[in-house]
């Protein structure tokens, strides 16, 4: 069966329950299965990923149990905390990386991490299940890794020493005929609104109830790790405990990365909004602290920030996202080691000191209030504001499909329009022409040149008959002079 007679697929849509994790923040989760027998995780997306990537079991080596806020859990004892993910109780196994170039089946493993591939099970809103087999998965004991991250970048990934890297979610589920193209749209959710909203995850396709569009779209960066790079022209901060400002002159250049809870900009600007919203750095936490007074004010005044946004490739390209002040407000809980106790939550704002200038990042955050539409046959992205109408509308879910294929080009020519060789007329005129004139140019050369010969010929002539007649004469002389003597 040729590509043009396959069933062009719909979309998969993530379903969404009451999953809302993470000790920075509640974030809106997805339920996938992973392995044979399949254990259940909650995961979030990550936008720049090309893999899934889970805590683990076996390395866990620091003491720290994982709370059941994460949800790392089994799906029928939502009440226990899980030690992560457990490769050696899949049968399906296939570890990968430094430790398998022998063929040998313990753990792949590298810096505390393991590879190898897998089935991932992905449940849609209606329930249905979808399967992908040998997706490559990392597994981690990193502390910030308490969740998982599902890949969504659609490049091919690979475990570090490996010479066979190994098609990346979307891309097999593209190849697979599962989904119509290779894209994806994402919103995190909002858990500030009342009711909570969850998040929107889609395949091969967008929600239109979920966001108010705009006819503006991103080319993706030529750097393959920040495809979804965007110019922040200017942040508008509206109705803050010092009034309004604008910040960033000039823009910089951010990542919209999912895989970050938080926003990350530059020093400079991250003072401007300490001073505007009162916050309180806290430097072993990395983190701006908001007491219970000022968040109490800041409920009351209910600021905005408005991002306005632009393409660094065309000025003319602009969006804006505007969040309010509870997309911000988010708790902290800081986890013990050794046991499963958590701080009491304590009220933080979301962003961060990037490091330099080009390590801006606009996270998860940020797409509380924005709506992601990535398209890579397009090789383009676009941001809409989201939208929260209450109640919730029903899914309008539209499919992206590929462009349509470019055909060959072929030099093709009416049949009055040609020499019986096959070369056009008008061709043939030009090179008639060219070739009398041609010939017109080394005919008169010819000429010149034959000229030029009957002229020297005729001088060389007329030369030796001179010196012919003149020595004749002295000849003459000689023989008179001789005359005279004998006579004399």
């Amino acid at each position: 069966m040729g590509d043009e007679d396959r069933v062009v697929p719909s979309p998969f849509v993530f379903g969404t329950g009451d999953a809302w994790e993470g000790y920075d923040g509640p974030w809106s989760a997805f339920t996938i299965h992973v392995g044979t027998p399949g254990q259940d995780f909650n995961i979030l997306p990550s936008t720049s990923g090309a893999h899934l990537i889970l805590p683990i079991s076996e390395r866990c080596t620091s003491g720290i149990v994982l709370p059941k806020y994460t949800a790392l859990r089994d799906a029928n004892s939502t009440q226990l905390p899980t030690t992560g993910f457990r490769p050696n109780a899949s049968i399906t196994w296939k570890p990968s990386g430094p430790n398998n170039s022998l063929g040998n089946q313990q753990l792949a493993n590298s810096d505390n991490k393991i590879y190898g591939l897998d089935k991932i099970e992905m449940f849609s809103h209606n329930s249905t299940g979808l399967v992908v087999t040998d997706q490559v998965i990392s597994g981690t004991s990193i502390k910030d890794h308490q969740l998982g991250f599902l890949g969504l970048d659609a490049r091919l990934s690979k475990s570090p020493d490996s010479n066979y890297p190994h098609r990346s979610l979307l891309t097999t589920l593209r190849e697979d005929n599962k989904i119509p193209s290779l894209s994806f749209a994402y919103t995190a959710g909002a858990a500030y609104r009342i009711p909570k909203v969850a998040g929107s995850l889609t395949l091969g396709g967008y929600d239109a109830s979920r966001f108010k569009a705009n006819d503006q779209t991103f080319p993706f960066s030529n750097d393959e790790d920040r495809r979804l790079e965007i110019s922040i022209e200017q942040i508008s901060l509206n109705n803050t405990l010092s009034g309004s400002h604008s910040l960033l002159h000039p823009h910089i250049l951010s990542l919209i990365d999912s895989t970050y809870p938080h926003i990350w900009l530059p020093r400079a600007t991250c003072d401007s909004f300490e001073q505007a919203f009162g916050l309180t750095y806290d430097a072993p936490t990395d983190l701006y602290l908001v007491n219970s007074t000022i968040h109490q004010r800041l409920q009351s005044l209910n600021p905005t920030i408005t991002f306005h946004l632009g393409s660094p490739f065309n000025p003319t390209t602009s969006v804006t996202i505007a969040l309010p002040y509870s997309a911000f407000s988010l708790q902290h809980q800081q986890q013990q080691p050794n046991n499963a106790s958590t701080h009491s939550p304590s009220y933080y704002f979301p962003l961060r000191r990037a490091p330099n200038d080009t390590h801006s990042i606009l996270g998860r955050t940020f797409l509380q209030e924005a709506y992601l539409i990535t398209d890579y046959d397009r090789s383009t992205f676009s941001l809409h504001q989201s939208v929260f109408p209450d109640p919730l509308q029903e899914p309008d879910i539209v499919s992206i499909l590929p462009p349509p294929p470019v055909p060959p080009v072929r030099k093709e020519f009416s049949y009055t329009s040609h020499s019986p060789n096959g070369i056009p007329k008008g061709a043939v005129i030009g090179i008639a022409a060219g070739v009398g004139f041609l010939v017109l140019v080394l005919l008169a050369l010819f000429i010149v040149m034959l000229r030029r010969r009957r002229r020297r010929a005729g001088r060389r002539a007329v030369g030796s008959t001179t010196r012919v007649l003149y020595e004749s004469r002295r000849d003459i002389r000689v023989v008179k002079s001789t005359q005279d003597v004998m006579i004399h």
